[in-house]
């Protein structure tokens, strides 16, 4: 009994040193790219809402554009700073029948030189992200 008691007291004391060495809490910030177009595009994320070496993605969804009839919902996520899309794939989703697709990642993504997405025409994307 004594050494459980021991073992519980000693695992309260390090959650409260580990909380107090990082008192702030993280924040998500979202992105929303919209292509209202009957035609897949690219787009540049700028890096004034993105920032290269300070931010890391932690999810995406794509999602039908709001209202559309007709959509291919499909994305891909690049991290580079143009459309040439040669960097490195962070991501990329699908989805049937107009429905969503997600990604979490198991940890936040680091954003080396910034963000280009391709997406399906009629389709919202949606980056989530964290701001160190």
């Amino acid at each position: 009994m004594k050494k459980t008691f021991v073992m519980l007291m000693g695992m309260v004391l390090i959650s409260v040193v580990c909380l107090a060495q990082n008192p702030t809490a993280i924040t998500e910030y979202s992105y929303e790219i919209r292509n209202n177009s009957s035609n897949a595009k690219s787009f540049i994320v700028p890096i004034t809402s993105i920032r290269p070496k300070i931010d890391k993605l932690v999810k995406y969804v794509v999602m039908p554009y709001p209202g559309a009839t007709y959509s291919e919902t499909y994305c891909g996520i690049f991290d580079d700073i143009a459309y040439a899309m040669s960097g490195e794939i962070l991501g990329e989703k699908e989805a049937i029948n107009g429905a969503s697709a997600y990604e979490r990642f198991p940890r936040p993504l680091k954003i080396a030189n910034g963000i280009v997405t391709q997406q399906g025409p009629y389709t919202t994307l949606i980056l989530t992200f964290v701001r160190e």
